[in-house]
């Protein structure tokens, strides 16, 4: 009896005896299973005040913590989230109020997850559509696009597209202006190419059915012609002997292009002979240039002296 006494003694003055640490563990626990966090937190960090090795009380104020960060993520931030209330949920010291809490975060956090990757995909073949240049589908995708949920990549996924789908617009639109000028370029190159092959071939049907004379004296008229237009433009009239020195080289050219024909058509004593009168001519042509002490003068005597010769070998030697 006496030992039973000694026992109970013993008890009560342990009780008696708890520490401040524990009391205010205690209570700190009681506000924690209430889901008074806030409140269970100041308890916990006044008892470590009192035992600053207190494991308890550190690892209720470890998982307070986390279940405080929980709740203040932002919406979208699914991965995170998801790795943390999995922590929060390992955690030795959670209790059945916050365990029920974490894990319907938890499921919402798997329903967002799923939901953002079906709007991901979404916008995958809108980009798709972009690609192949399908811009009216991808415009309207866009612009019918349902956010079921809030969630900055689903939001600037969708901003980017959208400037994606302007600028290719654009590209598409310079592209095919690009291929449309290629395209009229390629015909109108074409069609000068038909209009100079079907000029040559009138020329050469011209030509063909145009006899000797014909060809030599028309390139004598045309000669002759924008001397009388150059005259005329220099105030005389049609005198155009006095613009002749212009035209030296264009009477000289002709010149020796009736000569060569003249040369292999006509028969041989004919050409002897009109080859000496051909030198004479040259000869007396030359020594009248001299004779000048204007060049003007002296070219003007020239081209219309050359312009003659020109004129008169064609209209009695061509087609001899």
């Amino acid at each position: 009896m006496k030992r039973f006494l000694l026992i109970s003694v013993a008890i009560f003055v342990l009780a008696a005896c708890s520490s401040p640490y524990d009391d205010l563990l205690k209570e700190g626990n009681e506000a924690f299973d209430k889901g008074e966090y806030d409140q269970a937190l100041k308890l916990y960090e006044y008892a470590l005040d009192e035992e600053g090795d207190g494991k308890e009380a550190k690892e209720k104020i470890e998982l307070i913590d986390m279940y405080k960060e929980l709740n203040s993520m932002d919406e979208d931030d699914w991965d995170e989230t998801y790795d943390l209330a999995n922590n929060i949920l390992k955690h030795d010291a959670i209790n059945d109020k916050m365990k029920k809490e974490v894990k319907e975060t938890l499921t919402t956090v798997e329903k967002n997850k799923e939901e953002e990757e079906k709007l991901l995909a979404s916008l995958d073949k809108i980009e798709k559509d972009i690609k192949n240049e399908k811009f009216e589908k991808a415009a309207k995708a866009l612009e019918d696009f349902d956010f079921t949920i809030d969630s900055s990549e689903v939001y600037d996924r969708h901003k980017e597209l959208g400037y994606a789908l302007e600028d290719a617009t654009i590209a598409f639109a310079e592209k095919e202006r690009e291929k449309e000028e290629k395209k009229a370029e390629k015909k109108r190159k074409e069609e000068e190419k038909k209009a100079e092959e079907k000029r040559k071939e009138e020329e050469k049907k011209a030509a063909a059915s145009q006899s000797k004379y014909d060809k030599y004296y028309d390139k004598a008229m045309a000669i002759e012609s924008r001397m009388k237009d150059a005259a005329y433009d220099a105030g005389y009239m049609h005198d155009y002997s006095m613009i002749s020195y212009k035209f030296v080289s264009d009477w000289d050219n002709l010149l020796n292009e009736v000569w060569d024909v003249l040369k292999e058509d006509l028969p041989s004593d004919v050409y002897d002979e009109l080859l000496e009168d051909q030198r004479e001519w040259i000869k007396n042509k030359e020594a009248e240039y001299k004779e000048y002490s204007d060049k003007v003068e002296a070219d003007t005597y020239l081209g219309y002296t050359t312009m003659n010769r020109t004129v008169y070998l064609i209209t009695h030697y061509i087609d001899y």
